[in-house]
């Protein structure tokens, strides 16, 4: 299975290794936002599922309802789910193909 993350308005894949967790924050982003924290949120893997899990002090959402995500058991990915950061300004694109 393959994940990557592309950010609204730029081309700049991140692609997440399959079964290796990931963590998504400041250092990702373009450009670096003050309400991003460095730790923003994590890709994990977890019985052939791709989970999003919450690791930020300002929240991350799911979807053009901004559903938040969790901080404990995580929130299952979808192919074409939309991740909301840093107060809702930039956003990721899921792209998840086998």
């Amino acid at each position: 299975m393959k994940v990557i993350l592309i950010q609204k308005d730029y081309n700049k894949p991140i692609r997440i290794p399959e079964g290796q967790d990931t963590i998504i924050g400041r250092g990702n982003i373009i450009p670096p936002m003050i309400d991003v924290s460095r730790e923003h949120f994590s890709i994990t893997w977890k019985n052939g599922s791709v989970l999003i899990i919450d690791l930020s002090r300002n929240g991350t959402s799911l979807g053009e309802a901004r559903t938040p995500v969790s901080k404990t058991n995580g929130t299952e990915l979808k192919d074409g789910d939309k991740i909301y950061i840093g107060g809702n300004i930039t956003y990721f694109v899921v792209s998840i193909t086998n």
